[in-house]
């Protein structure tokens, strides 16, 4: 595929790791004024509601004319996510990203709400996106769930899973019905390619082999691949600083 034309969009989580912008309103206007989409919380450094329908107005106006997709949370009832469907609809949004205990597919599986959350989602030309956790809960609930998708975190792959290969084997269970990506980079353990902890990292910066993406990409192409690929990434704290200056100071040839 062509990463060039890659539609790059910024996750309003990002700027909660900032002291500024101070606004929702001035992060939006930050990513798009440099050229980029968003996707947005429902949630903004405490405050909550940001979906809700008496808030509607403002976020149809924030986001008028740029390219976005919507992140759940919060989710406890179907009411809950029909009002998230209908923030995503109303201000032409591509996707709703959910998490699998928001459609309730985890351990404990309750198939008819996913059902009635899908269709609805469907109806309203919503694509539901479920976040990648455990890989057996995926592929169960796109089984059971015709109009659900993918939307694929690169760092969960590692962390969520103890596979030799994770992005081989969730990119070969997932990638034709992956519709939308979370890129981040994550921190290994030294010799595997099992994740430490969900970093939130940069893409490039920690460990996550080069060859892994491309073997993403690559997929993706062959899908014909359309979507977006958000940056979900959070600053660096004094005690990786430290951290990220022993790896490099460890990878000198001296």
């Amino acid at each position: 595929m062509d990463i060039q034309t890659l539609d790059l969009r910024i996750s309003t989580w990002n700027y909660e790791g900032y002291s500024s912008p101070a606004t929702l309103e001035e992060a939006v206007r930050d990513a798009a004024g440099a050229g980029f989409g968003v996707e947005v919380w429902p949630t903004w450094r405490g405050r909550s509601g940001v979906f809700a329908a008496d808030n509607r107005s403002c976020l149809k106006e924030l986001l008028a004319g740029v390219r976005s997709s919507l992140h759940a949370a919060g989710i406890e009832s179907i009411e809950d996510i029909v009002e998230q469907i209908d923030a995503c609809a109303e201000t032409e949004s591509d996707v709703l990203v959910v998490h699998i205990d928001h459609l309730r597919v985890g351990s404990e599986p309750d198939f008819g709400f996913g059902r009635e959350a899908t269709s609805y989602a469907s109806e309203k030309g919503v694509f539901l996106a479920l976040e990648n956790g455990e890989l057996n809960y995926l592929v169960r609930a796109l089984d059971r769930l015709s109009d659900l998708y993918i939307c694929f975190d690169t760092g969960h792959a590692y962390v969520m899973d103890e596979f030799a290969r994770p992005m081989h084997e969730f990119v070969n269970a997932l990638k034709w019905r992956i519709r939308h990506l979370h890129l981040q980079d994550i921190y290994l353990e030294r010799g595997t390619r099992r994740g430490l902890f969900d970093a939130h990292r940069t893409p490039g910066t920690c460990d996550i082999p080069k060859e892994d993406y491309e073997y993403l990409f690559e997929a993706l192409d062959e899908t014909g691949y359309k979507g977006a690929a958000v940056l979900e990434v959070r600053p660096f704290g004094p005690v990786e600083v430290a951290h990220q200056t022993q790896r490099f100071l460890e990878s000198l040839s001296l």
